[in-house]
């Protein structure tokens, strides 16, 4: 049976952060793979998206000659602009989601004391809850961030958990918000010290060439698991 150690009771944000940067160097080459296949994804499925955008923006597209020359001229004007557009950001958006699923059921499954083998990690139980939530979240941070950007920063730090929720717990996007609302409130000081941190390590990676993101995120996003786990009272393995 795995030993655990019961959270403190109040999560503490620096000892989140060792405690990501300690598991994520233990389980290193697990983390790897769940990189690989998140950025892999993102390829493979941005060109199919690409594609079919192109396919469908061929459906709009007419060819005239005028004085022997051809010139093709869209038929559906701003309307098929959108649409091709729309397709290409869906396809972008599942294929980002998918991968952040499997990172944060990694991350889950590391501070439960479960080894975050591909099966744990892409276990397609919640992802359904999962994305709903995502996009929910994206929407509410996207119209936030429009608003003078900060309505978009205060929006972030509050749902910070919503995913965690509906990947952990499979808990509905409306659900999985008001849980992590409550979470953050409930534990303001010790969130906002987290979220801080959280900023400065993304920059510090983003700075590196963008290269650094490659492990200040999983680190974000373990020690996201870990403040998680113990906000919720639940314990978390050594």
């Amino acid at each position: 049976m795995t030993p655990y150690s019961q959270g403190p009771s109040g999560a503490d944000a620096m000892t989140a952060f060792k405690y990501g940067w300690a598991k994520f160097q233990q389980h290193l080459g697990a983390i790897a793979i769940a990189i690989g296949v998140w950025v892999g994804a993102v390829i493979i499925v941005g060109v199919i998206g690409f594609l079919i955008a192109g396919a469908v923006s061929s459906l709009f597209t007419t060819t005239e000659t005028i004085g022997g020359f051809e010139y093709e001229t869209s038929s559906g004007g701003l309307f098929a602009s959108l649409l091709v557009t729309a397709i290409y950001a869906l396809f972008i958006f599942v294929a980002s989601m998918a991968g952040n699923y499997g990172v944060i059921r990694g991350s889950l499954a590391i501070t439960a004391g479960r080894a975050p083998t591909t099966g744990e990690m892409f276990n397609t139980a919640n992802v359904v809850p999962f994305l709903l939530t995502s996009l929910l979240v994206g929407v509410i941070t996207s119209i936030g961030s429009i608003l003078c950007y900060l309505p978009g920063i205060v929006a972030t730090f509050f749902l910070i958990f919503a995913p965690y929720y509906a990947a952990d717990k499979g808990m509905g996007a409306v659900d999985s918000i008001k849980a992590s609302i409550a979470a953050v409130q409930n534990n303001l000081g010790n969130m906002a010290a987290f979220f801080g941190l959280s900023i400065l390590a993304y920059v510090a990676g983003a700075i590196v060439c963008g290269i650094g993101l490659l492990v200040a995120v999983p680190v974000i996003m373990l020690s996201s698991a870990y403040m998680y786990r113990t906000i919720n009272g639940e314990p978390i393995a050594p």
